[in-house]
């Protein structure tokens, strides 16, 4: 967990699954009319085409939650924890998942963080 980073990271291997994952799954459930790689940040962003920044919040609901374990711990991650609007491209919802600059290793960052009451315990 780390507080302080805006994105998550994940092993390689499970961002390649997650992808193939939501494309599956948005196959079946329409989730967006298009896939782009913005190229600064190779970025995957979906398009939601004709759609205005205020329409985008009812389309997280057609991506699906996502259940990771941790040690034992299973929690969820809800499409607002794992996807960003887009900042220029306001009807383009990216996925805030990347793979980890260390291997097999894993970082939720504070977008998991958000509505949600997290104790901080170092023992």
């Amino acid at each position: 967990l780390d507080s302080s980073l805006p994105v998550m990271y994940f092993p390689e291997n499970i961002v390649k699954a997650l992808v193939n994952y939501l494309e599956s799954v948005c196959e079946e459930r329409k989730c967006y009319d298009g896939i782009n790689t913005t190229m600064e940040h190779r970025t995957r962003c979906y398009s939601m085409t004709g759609r205005q920044h205020y329409e985008i919040d009812e389309e997280y609901d057609k991506f699906p939650v996502l259940r990771v374990a941790f040690s034992g711990l299973e929690v969820s991650i809800y499409p607002r924890d794992y996807l960003f609007p887009h900042n220029i491209n306001e009807d383009h919802l990216c996925l805030n998942v990347y793979a980890s600059p260390v291997e097999n290793r894993a970082a939720l960052g504070i977008r998991f963080f958000q509505n949600r009451d997290i104790i901080f315990d170092p023992e």
